[in-house]
């Protein structure tokens, strides 16, 4: 995403909006670093405002998800948790940022789920393989997943 206007909006900018830089599409690459980007900016930098206590990799990466996808706006009683260092509710509080438009909604149940286990249980999905820092891989119940060595991580 670029701009939240509609693109006839965009494209008669002026100055140009970023639209011209892209309008050629970009690499996969070059779209990595963009997020990256956008997350140190809009999420890493705020996390180190906020939180005055060390997390492991599973704690960071569940938190930087969260935020980047929940916004990083209202949420002190998280923050308060995880600055009182009350991890075992860190995981349940995230859980409940499930509503979109007013309404409950099922991808953000999913979602919500799978940050609070990579928080409680230092859990990684299949979905992003790439991303684990320090992981074994494993069977569960069945079903195929990294789950990485909590605490052998980077800390933030």
């Amino acid at each position: 995403l670029i701009d939240y206007k509609p693109f006839s909006e965009l494209r008669k900018a002026v100055p140009p909006t970023d639209w011209k830089r892209f309008k050629n599409g970009i690499s996969e690459n070059k779209a990595m670093d963009i997020k990256q980007d956008d997350i140190k900016d809009r999420v890493t930098n705020f996390i180190f405002s906020k939180i005055e206590t060390k997390l492991n990799q599973c704690q960071a990466d569940a938190l930087i998800s969260f935020l980047y996808n929940a916004g990083t706006g209202g949420k002190q009683n998280l923050y308060n948790l995880i600055n009182n260092c009350e991890w075992a509710k860190v995981g349940s509080k995230m859980k409940e940022y499930i509503h979109a438009g007013g309404k409950i909604s099922k991808g953000l149940i999913n979602r919500r789920n799978r940050e609070g286990e990579l928080w409680d249980k230092c859990v990684y999905s299949l979905t992003q393989p790439d991303r684990v820092k320090c992981c074994d891989y494993e069977t569960i119940d069945g079903k195929e997943r990294y789950r990485a060595k909590c605490g052998q991580g980077g800390i933030i």
